[in-house]
């Protein structure tokens, strides 16, 4: 799931795939992976959203060694698992997405922010 873009939110997500289960539609179309589909993506839904808490459980489990701040955060690529190429794109990624986790942790009281370095409550 991207999620990394400058409008994206994640409790959005939540609620877009909520308001897509009831569609009904015939035919799907997603931009990646399995493409096409000929019925109601079904368990795909739940893999989808098991993703973005993943990430979310990983970075509590991380916040939970202490405080740190979005540039060690992004280090860890929760996101993307590893070190991939180019750097500098993917980098980018990993902050954006991890950024907006913090936002809703903080937004939910979970998480705060003290002299640059984030922390659980």
């Amino acid at each position: 799931p991207w999620y990394g873009d400058r409008d994206s939110d994640i409790d959005a997500i939540y609620g877009s795939v909520a308001r897509l289960r009831q569609v009904p539609a015939k035919q799907w179309i997603c931009s990646h992976e399995s493409g096409f589909h000929q019925s109601q993506p079904g368990t795909l839904w739940d893999d989808y959203l098991a993703v973005i808490q993943r990430r979310e459980n990983a970075l509590r489990e991380y916040l939970g060694t202490g405080p740190h701040s979005l540039e060690e955060i992004a280090d860890q690529w929760i996101v993307y698992g590893r070190r991939l190429e180019p750097v500098e794109f993917y980098a980018f990624g990993e902050r954006n997405h991890m950024a907006k986790h913090l936002d809703r942790l903080m937004a939910e009281g979970a998480v705060v922010l003290e002299d640059g370095r984030f922390c659980l409550q």
